[in-house]
């Protein structure tokens, strides 16, 4: 791992240096006073005393806190890994780092350049003021039309997020709400889930959540915590849970499109048709991917429909919010989609889900485990 790049005035180890209050701190203290420059190692010594300082001072830590992390056991455990051979990442893995270094180290951010900056910084802005209120948001991400490739030129941004609590309020007998709202404007649409919800619903097959920890767009997110609900997502989610959540999906998007004609609704059938597709022609345990065009090449749909498709997004890319369908340009990609929710409504007829009270068993206790490993570093 490189030396992180922060913008801080002042110098951790100059400080250690001066203060006798850091005397004892191991390796951490005394680590510049033992470098030799003749040693053969001494440029890669530096080096890592650079990158501990910068990391340190990256968290946002006051002095006195960091004062108490590096005189408990755990600052001098850091300290003995990572100038004992270690990795930073090992030592913030061991939970020995000081709270919010695993968020530092993990930290995620990919805005589309064409997105509208002040829109960003106000979301931002909005996130900062949520977490302020006392939960952690481990994932915030752009759900809709943006991360799915077909946004109207006044697409609104769909921010959605995944949040922890204080290990505390999980004990608690007052029940807390597990959704967090922000009131729906014509710019921003944003709410997010308690990560326990989202954990429930994974073991339903509700595939929300797996989709905003795989969207392209990513506002702020920790992405140890991506990468573990997402391998618990493979591991616990029912196919046939997940196959009905897409059908269904689909199937009420495209009863919106018969009552309204709006293109939006269509697509947002079309492209959950072709989930399904992609579902059945993948099977369990794959991972469909969430734009369009890719999901119809890998599931084999004709070049005729592919080739509608392709129209029908670059129409909506000229179509404000709430524009209707243009209907010369969909009967092959209706019958197409239409032809796909018989197919699987037949699927999943032919196949029903049977209960099987082992596979529940070991479901409920991965969940449980992925949820208690989320909030062990909550206070």
């Amino acid at each position: 791992m490189g030396a992180l790049m922060i913008d801080q005035p002042e110098n951790m180890f100059d400080q250690m240096m001066t203060d006798p209050r850091w005397h004892g701190f191991g390796y951490l203290r005394t680590r510049k006073f033992t470098l030799d420059a003749s040693d053969p190692d001494f440029p890669a010594q530096t080096e890592r005393v650079a990158e501990v300082d910068a990391f340190l001072l990256s968290i946002g830590l006051d002095y006195e806190a960091l004062f108490g992390w590096a005189n408990s056991r755990d600052g001098r455990h850091f300290a003995d890994a990572v100038f004992g051979g270690g990795t930073i990442e090992e030592a913030v893995d061991q939970r020995i780092a000081p709270k919010g270094a695993r968020a530092v180290l993990h930290r995620v951010r990919a805005i589309d350049p064409g997105m509208d900056l002040g829109v960003v910084e106000q979301i931002d802005a909005m996130l900062d003021r949520i977490e302020a209120d006392g939960v952690r948001i481990l994932w915030a991400a752009e759900s809709g039309s943006r991360a799915w490739g077909f946004p109207s030129p006044d697409s609104d941004y769909d921010v959605r997020f995944l949040y922890v609590r204080p290990a505390s309020d999980y004990l608690s007998l007052r029940p807390h709400r597990d959704v967090i709202e922000h009131p729906v404007d014509e710019t921003f649409d944003v709410n997010g889930w308690d990560v326990r919800k989202a954990l429930r619903l994974l073991v339903k097959g509700n595939a929300a959540a797996g989709e905003w920890l795989r969207s392209p767009i990513t506002y702020r997110g920790d992405a140890a915590a991506r990468d573990l609900l997402l391998d618990t997502a493979a591991q616990v989610m029912p196919f046939d849970g997940l196959l009905g959540h897409h059908f269904h999906v689909a199937t009420n998007n495209l009863d919106l499109v018969r009552r309204t004609g709006r293109a939006k609704k269509f697509l947002y059938a079309l492209r959950e048709a072709v989930t399904c597709r992609w579902l059945l022609a993948h099977g369990p345990g794959q991972v469909p991917p969430m734009d369009l065009p890719t999901l119809l090449a890998e599931s084999d749909a004709s070049a005729e429909v592919a080739e509608a498709a392709g129209v029908l997004v670059d129409a909506k890319r000229h179509l404000v919010e709430g524009a209707g369908l243009p209907v010369a340009l969909t009967p092959v990609l209706y019958d197409f989609v239409t032809q796909q929710l018989a197919t699987i409504a037949d699927y999943r007829e032919q196949h029903p889900q049977a209960y099987d009270p082992e596979v529940a068993e070991a479901t409920w206790k991965a969940v449980d485990e992925t949820f208690l490993n989320l909030t062990k570093t909550e206070g």
